[in-house]
């Protein structure tokens, strides 16, 4: 499966506090996306990522990808960070 042929976009933001701080999540996070585009927003200190997955939906041709919302839990028996994805309704 392809999530870029699949058109399965959509967008993450990210605050720069957890870049630079929680840097084992932030890798567990992108390890599930493809980024495609990163935009820097300087008023809210944060990063949005752009970026295709197959756990997105599929966004037909010319809509505007959703935004998604990442959860990660911690598994202390696997030392494993398990995420998931939640589409952010408008």
């Amino acid at each position: 499966m392809n999530p870029v042929i699949e058109h399965r976009y959509g967008k993450i933001t990210v605050s720069n506090h957890m870049i630079r701080n929680n840097s084992e999540a932030l890798q567990a996070l992108l390890s599930n996306v493809i980024v495609l585009q990163t935009d820097y927003d300087f008023m809210s200190n944060t990063t949005m990522y752009k970026c295709a997955s197959s756990y997105f939906d599929q966004v037909p041709p010319g809509n505007i990808p959703p935004e998604y919302k990442a959860h990660l839990t911690y598994k202390p028996d696997s030392f494993q960070l398990i995420v998931w994805f939640e589409r952010i309704e408008p």
